[in-house]
C-alpha cells in the first residue's frame, strides 16, 4: 500500500498556520490495510526575554485502509508539550 521506497524514510513537515505542520506520504494506489509508526520530533520556543526553546516529540500507531471506492483522507494527530 505503501511506496516501498518510502518506508523507513525521513519525510519532511510543511509549517501551517500557528502550531499546526502537515506531512504526506506517497502511497500506491492499491487496496489493503496496514499499520504506519509515526514519530515526530520538533523543537518549540517560549517568546520574551529568557525565552527558552526545548525539543518535544510525539509517537503514534495509525491503522490506515485504502479501497478503490475511497477518496483521499487525512488523519489528525496531537502532541502535547510542557507548559514550562
Amino acid at each position: 500500500m505503501l511506496a516501498s521506497d518510502q518506508l523507513s524514510k525521513r519525510h519532511h513537515v510543511t509549517l501551517g498556520d500557528g502550531d499546526k505542520a502537515s506531512v504526506s506520504i506517497p502511497a500506491k494506489l492499491k487496496s489493503g490495510r496496514a499499520i504506519v509508526e509515526v514519530a515526530l520530533s520538533f523543537t518549540y520556543c517560549r517568546d520574551g526575554v529568557g525565552g527558552l526553546c526545548k525539543l518535544g516529540s510525539g509517537r503514534w500507531t495509525v491503522p490506515i485502509e485504502v479501497s478503490a471506492t475511497g477518496g483521499e483522507s487525512s488523519v489528525h494527530l496531537t502532541a502535547e508539550v510542557a507548559a514550562d
